[in-house]
């Protein structure tokens, strides 16, 4: 997702551009599909799996926080960045929630909803 981002350039708006990475890192083969929400459904409900789940969505947030500070020009231990990727990482996990509630729903629309939502209403995280 980082090369992903890099190669995007400046141009592109920040949450624009994180939802572009966001929605190509989610994007997977249709004969990958079923394995792919038998393993998000598993991460997302076995306790000891959520667990190490956050580990694992640490390193991802940190993809985000990293590319938002530079954007924005400030630390990765500021608050605008952190708060950057702690709300793309809830929009994507609530967009596997919603995945995994029904078999027809669609992932990346879903995604792309959230991202929609977040943009549409307009924010302080433009860059």
């Amino acid at each position: 997702m980082a090369a992903h981002l890099d190669a995007l350039g400046d141009s592109v708006a920040l949450m624009d551009a994180l939802h572009e990475a966001v929605i190509e890192f989610n994007r997977f083969p249709e004969e990958e599909i079923p394995f792919h929400r038998e393993r998000m459904r598993l991460i997302l409900t076995v306790p000891s799996l959520i667990a190490h789940s956050s580990l694992r969505y640490a390193d991802w947030r940190q993809v985000v926080v990293d590319y938002a500070a530079r954007r924005l020009g400030e630390s990765p231990d500021a608050f605008r960045p952190r708060a950057i990727g702690w709300t793309c990482l809830g929009m994507c996990l609530a967009s596997y929630e919603q995945w995994l509630a029904g078999d027809d729903e669609d992932l990346l629309a879903r995604i792309d909803e959230a991202f929609g939502w977040f943009t549409m209403r307009g924010t302080a995280l433009s860059d």
